[in-house]
């Protein structure tokens, strides 16, 4: 979804990393339509803060923070503009103060070391206790051109890999510091140029209960619709007799989740010859023809990759499905 309007924008310039939005929807996904606090360190073009307004819904309160104050014009409804330096603790706090502490950070502001270690040093602790801390392009952590370099003492990249110990700290004879990083920390995801933080609330019982046996964790989803992009709403689907199309790894993520929440699919449908005739978590693989003559039938297809989508999408369409039958699916 995410990927789509970056894709399609027509508005002021966004400049991201086409592998950061997979990122981007695994760990905000679950924000979305909440009346979460966004906060991204670097304004840019403006393209980003108006993308995170789109996404995040209305919901969502978005604060840009950059040095230039040119970005000022950059405000709109849901979306403010601080201008000040995002080592500068006091201008953090002010912001804090007058909107709130965020719930999300993304950091994509001056790329240098001495700015991001501030910043997370300082933030971190302020982010909601189920919130976000993102930094991306920290490629820019092995660039000299950036103070940066492989094994550079004092880039982020070198404190992310001490945090990793302090995530840990509770296996070890671990200082005070490290132990409120261990138990205000879920988890720390890496990948090319970003690092991810997800923030939690542990007690020791609650450390311990979270990984026993009897938890579970029911995984949310939304459709939307194929071909406008809109969102439609789960009630809208309830009692109909739902067609995954596409008997991959994700037509049998999307199974599972489906089943998680209460919801069963009458059959998967597939274009590979080899897997038609077959089950898949038994369920049964039919081909799109054999779909063609069930009841009540709704499609869901499975797959994530926008091309694929659409010659799925085109592909019912020629066979006379309309576009109401027709939704994606989104897994968070």
């Amino acid at each position: 979804m995410l990927n789509y309007d970056f894709l399609g924008n027509d508005k002021k310039s966004i400049y991201k990393f086409l592998h950061y939005f997979p990122i981007y929807e695994r760990h905000f996904g679950k924000f979305v339509n909440q009346a979460v606090t966004f906060w991204e360190i670097g304004v840019g073009r403006g393209g980003s803060v108006q993308m995170w307004k789109r996404y995040f819904g209305p919901f969502a309160k978005i604060i840009g923070i950059d040095i230039d104050s040119e970005r000022k014009r950059h405000e709109e409804d849901q979306i403010n503009i601080c201008i000040g330096d995002q080592s500068d603790t006091d201008f953090l706090q002010s912001i804090i103060d007058r909107y709130g502490p965020p719930d999300i950070v993304l950091d994509d502001g001056s790329h240098l070391a001495k700015h991001m270690c501030a910043s997370f040093g300082f933030l971190y602790d302020k982010v909601s206790k189920n919130g976000i801390y993102m930094v991306e392009d920290l490629c820019c952590a092995y660039q000299v051109s950036w103070d940066g370099g492989l094994k550079r003492e004092g880039t982020f990249i070198e404190l992310s890999k001490d945090m990793i110990d302090k995530l840990n700290a509770r296996h070890y004879d671990s200082g005070e510091g490290d132990m409120i990083f261990a138990n205000s920390t879920y988890s720390m995801c890496f990948y090319d140029s970003v690092v991810v933080f997800e923030k939690v609330e542990w007690t020791d019982g609650s450390y311990k209960s979270l990984r026993s046996p009897d938890y579970t964790h029911k995984r949310d989803y939304y459709f939307y619709q194929v071909s406008s992009n809109n969102i439609v709403p789960k009630h809208l689907l309830t009692g109909r007799k739902l067609v995954v199309f596409g008997a991959g790894y994700r037509g049998e993520l999307v199974c599972s989740v489906l089943k998680e929440n209460g919801i069963s699919i009458e059959c998967y449908v597939d274009n590979c010859k080899s897997k038609q005739g077959r089950f898949l978590s038994s369920v049964k693989i039919i081909t799109p023809e054999e779909s063609l003559g069930l009841p009540s039938k709704y499609y869901v297809i499975s797959v994530e990759d926008k091309d694929a989508v659409a010659s799925i999408y085109n592909q019912l369409k020629n066979y006379g499905v309309e576009d109401e039958f027709i939704s994606g699916i989104t897994v968070l």
